[in-house]
């Protein structure tokens, strides 16, 4: 069997960051390629907003209650949230959040955390020590979401926290935080794989890309 055969024949994941009993139908795998169909249960006076690995999905029904998509080739992550019928803007949702800080003096940290934003943009907020500490917004396509979320599963992360290693790295703290099943993993460098600051970079290198100033939001 062609290797392209191979991939579109395995069945990936849905992960859902929210009640089961929110959907009337979620199916837990999907070959991909193959269509996905979500079905929300009415809530009342409320706004729902469905988010596939970080791009806001729009309903393809008229009463807004179902969805459709092709699944991926890999793993994908599913949140819900509602809003209520006076805001004007969806809830913002952490997709990912990578923190570094030295250790001795002086101490030094950066943070890059990845939210939701809109169906076609997402909001990376940069935050890093100084003199004086610097703070930066840049709105970036959705692609950076599915380029850390690669980095995540590619580093096989989600499962750090599982397993018994316990390696560390000198002279630095790094932590990283993204969605998982019903919530969020957070992993650090004080218990991690032989390879985990190769992790950690990757991840944060990922984010970095997108600090550009066609991407940055103007100050005021």
């Amino acid at each position: 069997m062609c290797a392209r055969c191979v991939l579109f024949s395995e069945a990936h994941r849905l992960d859902y960051n929210c009640g089961a009993d929110a959907f009337a139908e979620a199916p837990q795998t999907r070959r991909a390629g193959k269509t996905v169909t979500l079905s929300l249960r009415p809530a009342a006076g409320k706004t729902p907003y469905l988010y596939l690995d970080g791009k806001l999905l729009r309903p393809t029904d008229t009463g807004g209650l179902s969805y459709r998509f092709p699944m991926p080739p890999h793993d994908v992550h599913i949140d819900l949230c509602f809003a209520g019928a006076d805001d004007p803007q969806p809830p913002k949702r952490t997709l990912a959040d990578s923190y570094k800080r030295s250790v001795g003096r002086p101490q030094t940290y950066s943070e890059f955390i990845l939210s939701t934003y809109s169906e076609t943009q997402l909001l990376l907020e940069v935050s890093r020590s100084g003199p004086p500490p610097e703070k930066t917004a840049y709105l970036v396509p959705v692609q950076a979401a599915e380029d850390v979320f690669a980095a995540i599963r590619r580093n096989k992360m989600a499962d750090w926290n599982a397993k018994k290693d316990d390696v560390s790295i000198r002279g630095a703290v790094f932590v990283c935080r993204f969605p998982k099943g019903n919530g969020y993993e957070c992993v650090s460098s004080e218990h991690m794989p032989e390879d985990g600051k190769n992790a950690f970079q990757e991840v944060r290198s990922a984010l970095a890309a997108y600090c550009k100033d066609e991407y940055a939001v103007k100050k005021p």
